[in-house]
């Protein structure tokens, strides 16, 4: 998974919600985008 500037925010949480990601990687990505 690679987020870059032109991934949408909509885009961005949609991967972080994806069921085949980890708790632990989707933590690590909502902590990189501020959130």
């Amino acid at each position: 998974m690679v987020l870059t500037p032109d991934t949408s925010i909509a885009e961005a949480l949609a991967r972080v919600r994806d069921p085949d990601l980890t708790p632990a990687l989707a933590s690590m990505v909502r902590r990189s985008c501020g959130h």
